[in-house]
Formats: C-alpha cells, sequence, structure tokens
C-alpha cells in the first residue's frame, strides 16, 4: 500500500468514525428528543463529515505555519520582541480609521 493510499484511507475512516458516532449519539437518545433533533441531524451530517476532511487537511499547514512562527520568534528575539508587539499593535491600529479611538478605550479598559 503507498503512502496516498494510507492517507487517504486514514481520512475516509475518521470522517466515517465521526459520522458513525453521531448516529449512535442520535439512536441513545430518548424518542421524544430524537424527533426533534433527529432531523436536524440528518442535515448537518453531510456538513460535519465536510468539516472533519477540512480539518484534517488543515493540520499539516497549521503545523507548519506554527513552526515557521518558532523559527520567526527565534530571529528576532535578540531584538526584545516584547516591545516590538505593542509597537506592530500600534501600526495596525493606525489603519483602523474612525473606530481608532474606540479601540484605544477598549484595551484601555480592559488594562
Amino acid at each position: 500500500m503507498t503512502e496516498k493510499n494510507v492517507e487517504t484511507n486514514s481520512k475516509d475512516n475518521m470522517k466515517e468514525v465521526v459520522l458513525k458516532y453521531v448516529k449512535l449519539m442520535k439512536d441513545a437518545m430518548p424518542p421524544a428528543v430524537s424527533d426533534k433533533v433527529g432531523p436536524a441531524l440528518e442535515v448537518v451530517l453531510p456538513l460535519l463529515g465536510n468539516a472533519v476532511e477540512f480539518i484534517e487537511y488543515s493540520i499539516p499547514y497549521i503545523s507548519l505555519g506554527y513552526h515557521k512562527l518558532l523559527q520567526f520568534w527565534e530571529i528576532i528575539k535578540p531584538y526584545d520582541p516584547h516591545f516590538l508587539i505593542p509597537a506592530v499593535f500600534g501600526i495596525i491600529l493606525c489603519f483602523f480609521g474612525g473606530s481608532f479611538v474606540t479601540i484605544i478605550a477598549a484595551v484601555e479598559a480592559y488594562r
């Protein structure tokens, strides 16, 4: 079996496992609740399957982004990034236009 086939099978299996558990949850509900929730679950099941596929597909990219962020942090560490972060935040606030004062007030209220 090739690596690509293993990847595809694991994704299909995860989607099937999640859908199976949701169906088991529906079957375990009392009839009064199942009558009300059942139709909604039938509508949500395909969306839930797609969400599971999307999350599984995006995990390697999230991991890669996290590792790149850690590398970037190590690069800027000698420049005291704890002082750099408020400066970058201030520059970003400059582009908010009319809500600039509101955001400053919210930050100060939080402090």
